[in-house]
């Protein structure tokens, strides 16, 4: 049955085929948005109900979060979305696992008007010291890894700073670990040997002027083979 309106009710409800009731109606959120919430009863009155319930249960956790003060793990999953809310779809979920997987469980239950540099640093620390699989091999997370997955947390921070959530600190004194500028270690040692043996002669030229193009760009701006291999493709059969 089509949606009805609740007559100078402010709500909207919907007969279902089943029997039930489902009623939807907007509220203004603790956080400041509006957001429809909904619930399915037997009867419209029942249906009401159960949405103002779930609205008032918002508004105790919203209260909650209030006196108590945010902790580092509810302020990042407020900022990411309600303050980012124009990240993309890969941008935002880099964000959410590189909260989720490193910086909630060293800092999570911290409370944000309680963190110091020295929480951050002390979590820096520990994150260095991570390890990763690599096509079967065990290696040491790198710096650039570490420095993009604080890098949103910082963001967060600075925010959290600007709108007088927690005391200033200077994130910038933060030791982070050092990426040398303007190359990209981004190559295996295979695909790297490749590069080696073209340049040693020990791959044979079909012709060298078809080759040389791409990979001395390869070997020039750190490029895996398939990124050049796309580039040329609509010029050359590589």
């Amino acid at each position: 049955m089509a949606k009805k309106k609740g007559k100078n009710k402010g709500y909207s409800y919907r007969y279902n085929k089943s029997g039930t009731v489902t009623c939807r109606e907007y509220f203004d959120m603790p956080n400041g948005t509006s957001k429809q919430l909904s619930a399915t009863g037997k009867t419209e009155e029942e249906s009401r109900r159960k949405v103002k319930a779930k609205y008032a249960e918002i508004c105790k956790q919203g209260k909650q979060i209030k006196s108590k003060g945010y902790t580092v793990k509810s302020w990042c999953k407020y900022w990411l979305e309600n303050v980012k809310t124009n990240l993309k779809g890969n941008t935002k979920d880099s964000y959410y696992f590189s909260f989720k997987n490193h910086i909630y469980p060293i800092l999570g239950n911290v409370k944000l008007k309680d963190i110091t540099i020295d929480h951050i640093q002390k979590a820096v620390n520990k994150v260095k010291k991570k390890t990763v699989i690599r096509n079967g091999v065990t290696e040491q997370i790198t710096g650039k890894t570490v420095k993009e997955i604080f890098a949103p947390f910082k963001q967060a921070l600075g925010y959290a700073i600007a709108d007088n959530k927690m005391p200033y600190i200077s994130l910038e004194i933060l030791d982070m670990p050092k990426v040398k500028k303007g190359t990209r270690g981004i190559r295996n040692e295979s695909e790297q040997q490749v590069v080696t043996d073209y340049f040693c002669n020990k791959i044979e030229d079909k012709p060298f002027k078809l080759y040389y193009a791409p990979i001395a760009i390869m070997d020039a701006r750190g490029l895996r083979p398939e990124e050049v291999r796309w580039s040329f493709m609509g010029r050359y059969q590589l």
